[in-house]
């Protein structure tokens, strides 16, 4: 993508991809075979996935690239500047358009563990069916941020949730289903999975507010578990409305579950409050829930801000 924007020749294109996939994480020796197979790997439909997602987090770089230099022509040259930037294009990736400039490795970094990922691995959920666990994270008053304080500065608050969520949800061995705009949908094997990357997420966001407390980031989760509809990348129906709507009438800073998510995260330390009963559009009767309680008790808070940071660096 890079050596055809640039109009560089393909004898380049080693030197460009090596120290890329080295510089997310793999060995100079993993670099080098992925660089030398490249070829087959474009005409094998398994690695389909994994060359799109690269695809379309360049294609935002390089977007969002042109935007900047679109501003930066504006701020020098006056109107010859706000021309260039009417004609850059607008980002193609809809509901994405939140993610910040810089998350740019966090989605190749995502490709490339999607390609390392056996097939039969990535299927087999999907193939054996059965409960599994679904969560929508909802950022509070993001369209008020970004009218109020600009867009960058949206953005920048997006790119922290997007980062803290989706380090939670590797850590948990959960997925992402899908970026909504507001937030992010996930799938989680085990209910106890997704409480406890909640848990993980709500004091990571409780971190960044206390490193940057000016314009704070407020989350709400909602998680359900049942046997949603899968079709290809996506799962809807029930279970994965009501995940959708517990995050909703949530509260800033809250994690609501429902009742079958929080019977099926027994036997893990994980603590839960009653939080009543909610009605739900669509759902007939009134739908029990609970809060799990993320807040460290007095005095183990800084411990957990520590290995939070520690884990951050890693």
């Amino acid at each position: 993508m890079l050596c055809q924007t640039r109009g560089l020749p393909a004898s380049v294109q080693a030197k460009v991809l090596e120290p890329c996939v080295i510089a997310m994480g793999r060995k100079p020796e993993q670099a080098r075979s992925f660089v030398e197979k490249y070829d087959e790997y474009l005409l094998e439909p398994s690695h389909n996935e994994m060359f799109r997602v690269g695809r379309e987090a360049m294609e935002s770089y390089l977007v969002d690239e042109r935007k900047a230099a679109a501003s930066a022509a504006s701020d020098s040259e006056g109107e010859e500047g706000e021309e260039a930037a009417e004609t850059a294009p607008a980002a193609p990736r809809g509901g994405d358009d939140w993610e910040k400039e810089t998350d740019i490795g966090i989605f190749l970094l995502h490709a490339l563990e999607d390609f390392a990922t056996p097939a039969s691995r990535r299927e087999k959920k999907k193939a054996d069916g059965g409960t599994i666990a679904v969560m929508f994270t909802y950022m509070v008053g993001l369209g008020d941020i970004t009218e109020e304080h600009g867009e960058s500065v949206g953005r920048r608050v997006a790119g922290a949730h997007d980062m803290i969520v989706r380090q939670a949800i590797r850590d948990e061995n959960g997925h992402e289903v899908k970026h909504t705009g507001e937030g992010i949908m996930a799938a989680f094997d085990t209910s106890a999975d997704a409480v406890a990357a909640a848990v993980t997420m709500q004091r990571g966001f409780h971190s960044h507010n206390l490193d940057d407390g000016d314009i704070p980031l407020r989350v709400k989760i909602g998680i359900n578990a049942g046997e949603p509809i899968i079709e290809g990348d996506d799962i809807f129906g029930t279970t994965v409305q009501v995940a959708a709507r517990l995050a909703q009438n949530s509260v800033a800073n809250q994690i609501l579950v429902s009742t079958v998510a929080r019977e099926l995260s027994a036997g893990r330390a994980l603590e839960f409050e009653n939080a009543g009963t909610r009605e739900f559009k669509g759902v007939a009767e009134p739908v029990p829930v609970f809060e799990a309680v993320w807040r460290q008790p007095e005095g183990a808070e800084e411990e957990e801000e520590e290995e939070f940071q520690d884990g951050a660096e890693a």
